[in-house]
């Protein structure tokens, strides 16, 4: 009890803690409830389409077509840093401009991505970029498949920028409100849904993830330019190019980092269906789903640590800062300890999950899997920091060696093997170095930063 206490006084010291509390507490009641809901949706969703090759294929349409997330120029995370500054002090003008001008450039590039996109779709073989024989998805379904599953990315990407918004705003909660709402509307509707043939279950299901997956966005975005943003709600005529350049110039490192780490850690369906055979895809999503709840959790309480982390060195906080530093650094040991765990009574979970005729455990997979749960955790937590500060030069270094090393690699070993954990493999032997980098380099920061304040305060 009086542990408990202590603790309500330390967060109660520091308005900081007290918004980084809210927001943790509130995320993780929230993917709590995302938990659950996700249990269920693997096995209704293998029950929806009678057929894992099938299944396979919408994971690997589904997260190719996601890159498109990626391609924002940075502009969303540029939008982030830069409106914690104009909030914090309470500039309308310039959060509008901001505002507007960000919505003004995810407006161009999403006329950019259709007419490229519908163009060239008509051209591109489709059964042969994903693997697909046109005897179990003919290239007509497909085709359409795709084009749906673009237009609800498209619209996604554009409503997305209120995701940023909320960020600056300090409340992360939300946003992951909107992904359980969009968990929730998918699994009910494969629920509800009368099933036919798994090629037209695919074809249905694309037709509604248009709806099921924009939705959410836009409601938040009306409430948010209707509420609490009314005054700074965005508008054509507020748009100003020095704010744009603004958001590009911070958002140029950011894109770069996108792109590069969507390369290394976005395309493990892609390059397992590419290689090996879709099928493979829903043994990689089994293991992947298990392994990553850790590093989902870990994710959840890192969210709001980026704009407070700015907000921190905006207001000269370094103490706060780099004693919240050296905490987040512990929590990778525990999850290591964690998955190992998992590791030990992974096959008792998936027979209990997913019955025990779907997939044999493989332990030498499974370890691969928990290391690399671990270093995802770690992964995030130093580049949270990086990107919170403005410091991300030796992040996109390293993701641009990255990429390059990934792909060379699995072009040599798949040649010798047609083992699909390599993809993951490929994944620690490239994220192990930046993170051991990525320590030396912030920990030399915050030392830097504690020098420098003691200085000011002699």
């Amino acid at each position: 009890m009086k542990k408990i206490l202590q603790i309500k006084e330390i967060i109660k010291n520091n308005s900081n803690n007290v918004v980084l509390f809210k927001n943790i507490s509130g995320a993780f009641i929230i993917k709590g409830c995302s938990l659950i809901v996700s249990l269920f949706t693997m096995p209704v969703f293998i029950s929806y389409f009678g057929n894992q090759s099938v299944l396979g294929i919408w994971f690997t349409i589904l997260s190719v077509i996601t890159w498109i997330l990626n391609f924002d120029l940075g502009i969303g995370n540029g939008l982030r840093n830069h409106l914690v500054k104009s909030i914090a002090e309470k500039d309308e003008a310039r959060s509008r401009e901001l505002i507007s001008s960000a919505y003004v450039m995810f407006g161009a590039l999403v006329l950019l991505f259709v007419l490229v996109s519908f163009i060239a779709s008509v051209f591109v073989n489709w059964n042969k970029v994903f693997n697909v024989s046109e005897e179990l998805v003919s290239a007509h379904t497909l085709y359409f498949v795709v084009r749906y599953i673009f237009i609800g990315i498209i619209l996604q990407f554009y409503l997305n920028t209120i995701s940023s918004i909320l960020y600056a705003l300090q409340k992360s909660a939300i946003n992951n409100l909107i992904s359980l709402t969009i968990s929730i509307s998918q699994l009910l509707f494969v629920l509800l849904a009368p099933s036919g043939t798994p090629q037209d279950n695919l074809l249905i299901l694309s037709k509604a993830y248009i709806f099921l997956t924009t939705v959410p966005y836009l409601v938040v975005t009306l409430i948010v330019f209707n509420t609490s943003l009314k005054k700074v709600s965005p508008h054509f005529r507020y748009f100003n190019f020095r704010s744009a350049k603004q958001i590009i110039s911070i958002g140029g490192l950011f894109f770069a980092c996108q792109i590069f780490y969507m390369i290394i850690a976005n395309t493990n369906e892609f390059f397992i269906t590419s290689f090996t055979s879709p099928q493979n895809t829903v043994d990689y999503s089994i293991y992947n789903k298990l392994f990553m709840l850790a590093g989902t959790l870990v994710s959840l309480a890192l969210t709001p640590l980026w704009s407070m982390v700015t907000k921190a060195i905006a207001e000269k906080q370094y103490d706060w800062l780099n004693k919240l530093y050296k905490k987040a650094q512990n929590i990778s040991l525990l999850v290591l300890i964690a998955e190992l765990c998992l590791v030990a009574v992974l096959q008792i979970v998936i027979n209990l999950w997913l019955g025990s005729a779907t997939i044999k455990v493989n332990y030498l997979y499974a370890v691969i899997f928990a290391i690399w749960g671990t270093v995802f955790v770690y992964l995030n937590t130093l580049s949270t920091f990086a990107c919170g500060i403005g410091k991300i030069k030796l992040q996109a270094i390293c993701y641009s060696l990255g990429t390059i090393v990934k792909v060379a690699f699995l072009l040599v070993v798949f040649r010798y093997s047609d083992s699909w954990i390599m993809v993951v493999l490929s994944n620690l032997i490239i994220l192990i170095p930046y993170c051991i980098l990525q320590r030396k380099a912030l920990s030399k920061y915050f030392r830097l930063l504690k020098e420098d304040e003691r200085v000011v305060f002699q």
